[in-house]
């Protein structure tokens, strides 16, 4: 005796399995419109930053998984604009050799993002440019600024070693100063957390309080042989690869506040502090926990068919306890316009615990209609075509995880 004809009811209850699954997808096909006509690029209008031709140094380690320190400080200039700006070097009226030496960082704040630093910077310069600032009654901090300190004011935080500058021979003359202060970060590039790195800058600019020297008339030349990262450069939590220095054109979008110009320019500084993450620390503490939840997600269809209470309500489970593990990492970030390397693993296993549950019900289901077949072999069929299923789970689950971190880290 055949398998009896499918009810009506059971032809009715799959019409609407359909409607609920095709508006599940037209909604997310909305909700997906709708967040992207919401979604707003951030402007690209703004200060513009070139690395200039000075001598420039960078003393770091080998960079692993291709990380890059918040991405390239500036534009690079063609062969062509280095030999220009060669020529407008030599031609300056003023020349400002800068050194900065990093004795302690501390106190990283990534929720700023900011830093607080303490060591000591010193400004080394010619007799022109001393005789313009003894006319004006000027001194060197009056033209040379910390361009990313944060709420204190400048005078607090850079503390003359000497009352008058010292002379260095006939010609030349120096001003050392102590600082000590909080310092904004600009290129906190978190899209691969938890494997990134991190650009801690301290940044020096000629500030023009007269409005007669701006880059083509005072150039600060970074100290490459006397600038460095001092005693106590480490930071708990990361791993310091070293540091650069090099000089920068700052390409201000306003003439501030003079009305002749639409630009102001002048140059600038950036010594940095370089830090990562340890590679194998942020493996066992951020994804071995979400390795052993997913680890128990794959093996739910191992269980045998009599537990269903179980294969239905464990995927329940894990999907709060991956909200919970979500939320333990994101308390110590800031909020980012843009998903983590960790948000789109994370991100993964949420749909891939959705399908467990998802196909742990139409497997009961399934399973409930295949034991009602009369007929043995097609009971039997049934069954261990359902089996089959099982078993191709877990394979499956695991090609499309390396897959979707592969692709999660590209897109990162």
């Amino acid at each position: 005796m055949g398998s009896p004809e499918p009810s009506h009811r059971s032809r009715s209850r799959r019409g609407w399995n359909v409607l609920t699954l095709l508006l599940c997808v037209a909604t997310v096909i909305a909700a997906i419109q709708m967040v992207s006509r919401l979604e707003v690029p951030s402007s690209k209008v703004g200060d513009q930053l070139a690395q200039t031709s000075s001598p420039s140094v960078s003393k770091r380690g080998a960079s692993s998984l291709g990380l890059d320190h918040g991405g390239e400080r500036g534009v690079r200039q063609s062969l062509k604009q280095l030999e220009i700006d060669q020529l407008a070097l030599s031609a300056a009226t003023h020349k400002i050799l800068a050194g900065v030496y990093v004795t302690n960082n501390y106190d990283l704040n990534l929720s700023i993002p900011a830093y607080s630093s303490s060591g000591q910077i010193w400004l080394i310069w010619e007799e022109p440019l001393q005789l313009y600032m003894q006319a004006r009654n000027l001194e060197i901090a009056n033209i040379v600024t910390a361009l990313n300190l944060l709420d204190q004011p400048q005078q607090d935080v850079l503390k003359k070693l000497t009352e008058a500058p010292v002379r260095l021979g006939p010609t030349r003359y120096m001003q050392r100063f102590s600082y000590q202060g909080q310092f904004k970060i600009d290129r906190a590039d978190l899209r691969r957390y938890p494997f990134n790195s991190l650009s801690l800058p301290l940044v020096l600019e000629a500030r023009d309080p007269r409005g007669e020297l701006n880059y083509s008339s005072l150039r600060l030349i970074p100290d490459t042989g006397g600038s460095g990262l001092g005693q106590f450069k480490a930071i708990i939590g990361w791993i310091n690869e070293g540091w650069s220095v090099a000089e920068f054109r700052h390409a201000y979008t306003s003439g501030l506040g003079d009305l002749s110009r639409a630009t102001s320019t002048y140059s600038q500084i950036a010594f940095e502090s370089l830090y990562r993450t340890s590679t194998w620390a942020s493996l066992w503490s951020m994804f071995q926990p979400l390795a052993v939840v997913m680890t128990m997600v794959i093996l739910i269809p191992k269980l045998e068919p009599q537990v269903w209470d179980v294969r239905i309500g464990t995927p329940v489970t894990i999907l709060l306890t991956l909200v919970f593990l979500q939320q333990s990492y994101k308390s110590s970030l800031p909020t980012l316009p843009y998903l983590t390397f960790i948000d789109k693993v994370y991100a993964y296993s949420f749909t891939v615990t959705l399908l467990t549950f998802a196909l742990s019900i139409w497997m009961l289901r399934r399973t409930n209609q295949a034991h009602l077949i009369q007929r043995p072999e097609q009971r039997a069929a049934a069954l261990h075509q359902l089996e089959m299923i099982d078993n191709l789970f877990a394979p499956l689950v695991m090609v499309s995880a390396v897959f979707a971190t592969a692709l999660a880290w590209t897109l990162s």
